[in-house]
Parts: structure tokens; sequence; C-alpha cells
């Protein structure tokens, strides 16, 4: 069994003369614009992986770093696609509709016979990976357990949130792993898109939250063992106007991660940061590209990158309406509300949250402005006030662009998805991580 490097959480494994790929992302600009491959892919690494003919394809979700339409549109359609069995169709659909006929869609844990192949995906690993609750439990990642006719195994934990007591658990069920893929860097717009931080306060929290994470990786390479290691997933840098974000991004670099994990580990077990087309054997084999030319990159690298990609556009800046339109701005708003209360009442959610878009305004969209500021409670029915609320209430307030805020209400951008990609500043008082707030407003859409 070996594992071939492509890019983030794509990666090509041979086992047995079978050939599955993983979560192949390759295309510029996904989340809208914001989001670039690195490292970057050569033109040759485009030609060959988006040539391959692998026997199956895994999604683990359907975020577009890992579903990335573009890419598998250079895919047969007859492929094999494979993904878990959530409990809700949206990824299933997304695949069937870009005309894929041969869907797999596996229960979790149970192992799948494929080719001489023993796969099993398994469902997320609930709470965040730092133990944070969302109300909202929406099972969206998964992970995948490869096992050759030789006993080898390979674990790809991809963006599902492990903590140690799931890293124990799998230890328990499925012994030593020979190959792991874990997860360490983060995805989300903390701390750059807070501007209640400023720069000095960014810095300082990115380094914090790196370490965490880090640390977190090592702490479950002390748990499971594995003979390689590869940390892997969340690996791009912001392009367009979104590159400002780049210095804050909480992904360690290569010899940051080497370090740690040879201080903390035990030398039988080895953590690589790989790079496009190096190959790790179950063995311990390494075959690595020689002279990368980021091979063992550092931030100041990365930033350099990200700032030739910022006067490329974002999704929503190309968007304009004719001066004849009127945009019914307070209908549509009032709409999504609407089905955002019908949503919260379906799931028994009213926390005592008042919230605020700040709406910018970019005179392209017809001949009717959106309101500077639309605010409603989320425990109370329609719009309300987030000022002057009485009692011990949280504050979360929202600047967006009005184009990007079209494109959310008519289902063209999805409000996690924006989130991700740093399209909206966000404030929050008190200043405390609430995942169901942000899990709600994926329900404020007509």
């Amino acid at each position: 069994m070996q594992v071939e490097f492509v890019s983030n959480a794509s990666l090509v494994i041979r086992a047995g003369g079978v050939t599955i790929l993983t979560d192949p992302w390759y295309s510029p600009g996904i989340y809208y614009g914001t989001w670039y491959p690195f490292p970057p892919l050569s033109e040759a690494d485009l030609a060959r992986y988006k040539g391959l003919k692998p026997d199956a394809i895994y999604i683990s979700h359907i975020h577009p770093d890992h579903l990335d339409v573009d890419t598998l549109r250079a895919f047969e359609p007859d492929t094999p696609i494979l993904i878990g069995k959530l409990p809700h169709p949206h990824l299933e659909r997304s695949i069937k509709s870009l005309g894929f006929s041969d869907l797999r869609v596996l229960p979790f844990g149970e192992a799948y016979a494929f080719k001489g192949l023993t796969l099993t995906i398994l469902g997320p690993f609930h709470e965040t990976s730092e133990g944070f609750v969302d109300a909202v439990d929406y099972d969206m990642d998964t992970s995948l357990i490869v096992q050759d006719g030789g006993g080898r195994q390979l674990l790809n934990i991809n963006d599902n949130p492990i903590k140690p007591d799931d890293a124990e658990a799998l230890n328990a069920r499925y012994g030593t792993f020979d190959l792991a893929i874990l997860p360490y860097g983060g995805a989300s717009s903390y701390p750059h898109a807070f501007p209640q931080y400023d720069a000095l306060d960014k810095r300082e929290r990115t380094e914090a939250l790196s370490k965490r994470m880090l640390a977190r990786l090592v702490k479950l390479g002390k748990i499971l063992e594995p003979k390689v290691t590869l940390p892997a997933a969340g690996s791009y840098v912001h392009g367009g106007a979104t590159s400002r974000h780049n210095p804050y991004l909480h992904q360690a670099c290569p010899d940051e991660i080497e370090a740690a994990w040879s201080a903390a580990i035990p030398e039988t077990s080895q953590c690589i940061f790989p790079l496009t087309g190096d190959i790790f054997d179950a063995s311990g084999c390494i075959h690595r590209v020689a002279d990368h030319p980021y091979r063992g990159y550092d931030a100041l690298q990365r930033e350099a990158y990200g700032k030739t990609l910022a006067a490329n556009p974002l999704s929503h800046e190309e968007v304009s309406i004719s001066a004849d339109f009127r945009v019914p701005w307070p209908r549509l708003l009032f709409k999504a509300r609407a089905n955002l209360w019908r949503m919260q009442q379906r799931l028994e959610l009213t926390p005592a949250v008042d919230l605020t878009l700040h709406i910018v305004c970019s005179d392209v969209l017809g001949s009717a402005q959106p309101p500077e500021r639309f605010a409603f409670a989320l425990d109370s029915e329609g719009e309300g006030r987030s000022e002057g609320s009485e009692g011990e209430r949280v504050r979360m307030s929202y600047t967006i662009d009005e184009r990007l805020l079209l494109m959310v209400l008519i289902g063209a951008a999805h409000w996690n998805n924006i989130e991700i990609g740093a399209l909206v500043d966000i404030e929050r008082d008190p200043d405390v991580f609430n995942p169901t707030i942000h899990s709600l407003m994926s329900f404020f859409t007509l």
C-alpha cells in the first residue's frame, strides 16, 4: 500500500493494483474566489492528476475544497464515487448533478469489499475538535479507512473534528495504522475576519490557535502511533481582496510540524509534511520529489504567493443588475428571516442572541439600495432591534457586501461557505465562539 500526495486533502491511494483518489480539488478560486491550493500545482501536475483513471473517487464531504465541481468534471462519468451515508441528501444530489452514474453510498462503520480492498467510511466525530457543541447538529464530515490484503491499514481523517477519545476508540477497534492522514490546521475565518482585533492581536491569536492545533496533532499521534503520519487538509491561501488575511492563517509550516512531532513521539512513528508528488509506503519508505520549490516553506513564502493572487476578482465583485431593475430588498430580507425562524422552530433553537447585518452598498444592483442594517433577535419572530436590548444577551454582527448578500438569499452562495472564505466581517459580544449561531445563519435564505 502506498499514498501519493496531491494537494490539500487529495491523495492517490494505491494498493493491490487498485487506485483510489480522494477529495480532488485542483482548481483556483473556490469559496467564491477566495481559496487557492497551496503550495500551487504546476501545469504538469494538473495535467497528470486530472488525467488519472482511478478505480474509485472518495468524497469526504460537501465543502468545495473536497467536492470541487470543476476538478471532478475531468473524470469519466462512470467512475465509481464513494461517499458515506449521511442523514441528508445534499452531497448525494451534488454528485449526481455532475452526471456521475455509479454513486456508492456506504453505511458508516461497515466494511465494504472493493476489488480486493476493504473500505470503511466513518461518520462524523461529534462536537468540534476543541469540544464546542453545535446544537444544529448537522452531520457533514466523514473519514476513510483502507485495508489491503496484507493487513496494512490507512486512516484518512480529513476535516472530521477528531478528539483524543475518538482516536482511542479507533485504536481499540482497528489496532495500529500504517499510514495516517491527520489534520494540522483549520479553515475558520477567526481571527482574520474579526475587525475588533488589531493586527498585533490577530497575530497573537493566530499563533495561539496554530499552537493548539499542533498540540492536538501531536496528542493524536501519541495515541494512534501510526508508522507514518501525513499532516494534510486545510492547506490554502486567500486570493483576491481576501488575500489581506493570509498573515493570519492558522496553518503551522512544515518544519514546525515535524519538529514538534519528533520532540514528543517515538522514532518508530514518523511525521512528514507532504508535497505534491511525494509517495509514502506503508512499510515506511518515502519517495520525495527532488527540488520541489516549496520544500520546507515558511509563512513568508506562503504570504508572498498569496500576494500574487490579490488582483483576482471575487465572485460577488462580478455581479451587477441593470439600473432599471429594483431589487425588493425589504421583502427578500423579511422572507429570509421567516425561513430562518421556521427552521429554528423545527430545531427548537431560539437562543437569546441579537443579530445585525450591516449591508455595504455597491451601487451596481439596480435602482434600489438595501437598508444599511437589518437587525433581528434569534429568540423572536420577524425583525427586531439589536440596539438597546435588555438583559444579558449575546450580540453578533456581520458586515456583508450587498452583492454577496443577494447571492446568499437566492442560493448562489451558502452562508457557511462565505464565512469559511472570510467574505464577511464578524463582531461578537461577548467575544465567545458559539457554533450554533453560525450554523443557524445557513438558513437565512429564500
